[in-house]
């Protein structure tokens, strides 16, 4: 007997074997370009949505960027008021943060329209430093006021923007936070608290 005779039962068995394997071949082929469909079709919705958010995004970018101007120039003052021995020089910066103050206060209701509830607490708090920001000695709670609230803001961008940013650095190489988590998206469902 050769290697090519072959029962007629045999013959079955192989043809069928091959048309299983076939089926399964095909199967397989087709649910995994099913499934690769279906990520490119997921992947594209969330891009057409980012793309759909990006004005409203880059809008409360500017507002943040302009907020924390005002900010830094807040606590820039007030630096500068407690480091002033000159009665006249002091009241001159007074005034000028109270200008800086009501800056701040203007841009209070844009900032309602455009920020998360992470953000709105810390200007909260910022707020609360008002009085601390005119006077010669500050809570502990105020002493880095505008740099908590460049910290909420950074988180708050890199969450809508589902960005992962490295760690800020200070001179000398030193860490000021730790190194970020893969970035968890934020509740975006609750509306940011009103501001008082």
């Amino acid at each position: 007997m050769s290697f090519w005779n072959i029962s007629e039962n045999q013959a079955r068995n192989i043809d069928a074997y091959c048309k299983i394997i076939g089926t399964v071949a095909i199967t397989v082929a087709g649910a995994w370009t099913l499934v690769t469909y279906f990520n490119a079709k997921q992947k594209e919705i969330q891009n057409a949505a980012m793309e759909a958010k990006k004005p409203f995004f880059t809008k409360r970018l500017e507002v943040y960027s302009d907020l924390l101007k005002v900010a830094y120039r807040i606590d820039d003052t007030s630096e500068a008021i407690q480091s002033s021995r000159d009665p006249k020089a002091r009241s001159m910066l007074v005034k000028q943060q109270e200008e800086n103050q009501r800056e701040f206060w203007r841009m209070l209701g844009l900032i309602n329209l455009v920020s998360d509830a992470g953000v709105s607490t810390e200007i909260q708090k910022f707020l609360d430093c008002f009085d601390d920001y005119k006077g010669e000695k500050r809570s502990r709670d105020c002493n880095f006021g505008a740099l908590n609230l460049a910290k909420e803001i950074r988180a708050s961008v890199s969450s809508e923007w589902q960005v992962h940013l490295p760690p800020q650095t200070i001179a000398k190489g030193k860490t000021t936070e730790k190194p970020q988590e893969p970035v968890e998206k934020r509740d975006m469902d609750h509306p940011p608290m009103v501001l008082q």
